[in-house]
């Protein structure tokens, strides 16, 4: 099967023609033998196929800003993160405080001011005594009078902060004690004992 020439090369060969017959014109009704023009090699052809401009060749995309500096496309590069220097997560969070009686004092003072006899000692009772406490680390607390050991003993669903007014039994003479007892709630280990004094009189 024979090759059909291509297009640049037809036309190379179509200007030679014309060339070759503008090169001499008509003298007398004959055309100049002596002035015939030069054959044209198969090189001027080739020449010419050669010289035919063609397709311009694609443009070559810039890089991305940044490429450059790092080797690679932007996308490329590590994320610049916050968080944890340490690699780990959000910090730990600060322990609880353990409960604990803050505060525990006589909002008023008792007084015995009759004295009771010896078959009735506790007969004559005293004027009242209050107390007041705080607690922290818990959500409540517990009270016992004259009895320190035992958790409670008096109550448990007391306030955090609050106060308790009692009766203080007088002794028959000299001084009466009593003892006072709070817990933060649900804390057993964790009391706080105060004592009141007051002395019989009359």
């Amino acid at each position: 099967m024979s090759r059909r020439p291509s297009t640049p090369l037809l036309a190379a060969l179509a200007a030679a023609a014309v060339l070759s017959l503008s090169g001499c014109g008509p003298v007398g009704g004959s055309a100049h033998a002596g002035d015939a023009p030069e054959p044209i090699g198969l090189d001027t052809v080739a020449a010419a196929s050669t010289a035919t401009p063609g397709p311009a060749p694609a443009a070559t995309p810039a890089p991305e800003a940044g490429a450059a500096a790092t080797g690679g496309p932007a996308s490329a590069r590590p994320a610049q993160g916050g968080g944890n220097p340490s690699g780990g997560g959000a910090p730990a969070p600060a322990p609880e405080p353990a409960p604990k009686v803050t505060s525990l004092e006589v909002a008023q003072q008792p007084s015995c001011p009759i004295q009771g006899t010896p078959d009735a000692p506790f007969s004559q009772p005293g004027t009242d005594v209050k107390i007041a406490w705080s607690v922290s680390g818990a959500s409540g607390a517990a009270v016992a009078v004259d009895d320190p050991g035992r958790y409670g003993a008096y109550g448990r669903d007391y306030p955090a902060s609050g106060s308790l007014t009692l009766s203080f039994p007088c002794g028959a003479t000299g001084t009466t004690t009593h003892t006072y007892t709070v817990w933060p709630a649900g804390a057993e280990g964790s009391p706080k004992t105060i004592t009141v004094s007051a002395r019989a009189s009359g």
